[in-house]
């Protein structure tokens, strides 16, 4: 119906005796799922017969320039059809290699009522599906007439023939190398054998479908790089960072299809980043190598976002656990000071720094813990403050207590009254009386991250 709908609209359109259809269908069912090819013999995939494989229907059109309503045996596989339509249109192919298939164009032209088959094809037609099968016209040398022969190959581990008159016998029912006539048919046998047997084996290098995607993953995550390839020979894999192989960046995959069976030759390179740092945002590539040579991917480039924080512990203490709460808490240098407050007061978190903040005039000479002021009348909180705290995601609340049981946040706004490149100090005075009336006594500064 569909075809029909097509063709018909070529007609509608005008334009049919200047548009070449070719319509071909796919290979045959699989009879153990339930499909049924008779009267074909054979089964998808498990055979060369050409009921699962081989023999399917195919059609042609051009009007004015092919005979039309002839049925012909002329026997066609997919590879030819390139090559015939630039024979047909005129087109001169740009391959650097030669095609697997043969411009049959002369052959269809053959063709008319009188001569339903047209010309011999130029060479045999040799398919490896499951077992090798080869394909040509000969003379029957018992029989007489042409007659189209097939020979199938088997090995189990030795080789096995069978040969069939296709054109007297196509359901394949007589093995003609069965009885007394199989030693007449050696010279059809030989011509077909050698036509597979002489097939050079041709190695490819890998091909890469898509490279490494550029992206961006955020600090702290898991990513997997991925590309997939081709090899029809054994692969190896190495990914690499800038340039560089990365140790054990070895993992692939063979591709399954539907039914989780291996797809031959295609294939899946993988590269697992856990716990990603900004170290790790670099220019990735891979390198697929087979014994015909060594493709290498374009590269992608992996861009690392992080947060202020994740940023600073990753330069100092270079790995970090950027999960939950263990980096913020963590106190790598046992000076009593978390990694929070470390990161808030602009400390080193690798070294013993638990001094109070120092100040010369209007410069930081000493970033340290937050410490008591007064000016002989009045008590303030002095501390240092990250300038970029907003940008962080950094709040600092100073909270005051008289007794170290309740605790009440500070009103006033700090006043910065010092600065380094980083870090300002600021101070917030101790308010006269709490909302209880007491005096505070105490202060402590609270930090706080999202």
């Amino acid at each position: 119906v569909a075809m029909g709908r097509v063709l018909g609209a070529l007609d509608t359109a005008g334009i049919a005796n200047n548009t070449i259809v070719v319509f071909m269908s796919d290979n045959g069912g699989n009879e153990p799922t339930g499909s049924i090819n008779d009267p074909l013999r054979g089964t998808k995939n498990q055979d060369s017969y050409d009921g699962g494989n081989i023999h399917t229907p195919a059609a042609i059109r051009w009007p004015g320039v092919l005979a039309t309503g002839v049925i012909s045996n002329q026997y066609v596989w997919i590879g030819d059809i390139f090559p015939t339509l630039c024979a047909a249109t005129g087109v001169t192919p740009q391959n650097t290699k030669s095609f697997d298939g043969l411009n049959l164009w002369p052959a269809l032209q053959s063709i008319n009522s009188g001569n339903p088959d047209g010309v011999q094809r130029p060479s045999t037609l040799v398919t490896a599906v499951t077992k090798p099968a080869a394909l040509n016209t000969f003379t029957d040398p018992v029989l007489g007439g042409s007659k189209m022969f097939k020979l199938i190959r088997t090995r189990t581990p030795t080789v096995t023939n069978e040969l069939f008159n296709m054109t007297d016998d196509p359901y394949e029912t007589t093995d003609l190398l069965v009885g007394s006539n199989a030693a007449s048919y050696s010279t059809i046998v030989t011509t077909l054998t050698t036509s597979i047997t002489n097939i050079a084996v041709e190695n490819y290098p890998p091909h890469i479908g898509e490279a490494p995607k550029t992206q961006t993953v955020a600090a702290g995550s898991n990513i997997t790089l991925y590309a997939p390839f081709t090899s029809y020979r054994v692969p190896t894999v190495q990914w690499r960072k800038n340039g560089t192989n990365i140790g054990g960046a070895t993992t692939f995959t063979n591709v399954t299809d539907s039914m989780g069976a291996n797809v031959n030759g295609v294939y899946l390179a993988t590269y697992t980043l856990t716990n990603v740092l900004p170290s790790d945002a670099a220019n990735y590539s891979v390198v697929i190598t087979n014994v015909a040579g060594t493709t290498t991917s374009p590269a992608g480039a992996l861009t690392v976002s992080a947060t202020p924080q994740q940023t600073w512990w990753f330069n100092n203490l270079s790995t970090i656990n950027y999960t939950g709460n263990a980096a913020t808490l963590a106190d790598p240098e046992a000076d009593g000071i978390v990694n929070l407050a470390e990161w808030a007061f602009g400390l080193d978190p690798v070294v013993n720094d638990g001094a109070g903040l120092a100040l010369s005039g209007a410069a930081i000479t000493r970033r340290g813990t937050p410490s008591l002021g007064t000016n002989g009348a009045d008590f303030y909180v002095v501390f240092g403050r990250r300038k970029n705290f907003v940008a962080a995601g950094i709040t600092y609340t100073v909270q005051f207590s008289a007794d170290l049981s309740t605790w009440e946040n500070g009103l006033a706004n700090p006043v910065t009254i010092a600065s380094d490149a980083e870090i300002d100090a600021v101070t917030v005075p101790f308010p006269q009386l709490l909302e209880n009336g007491a005096r505070p006594q105490f202060f402590r500064l609270r930090l706080t991250i999202p």
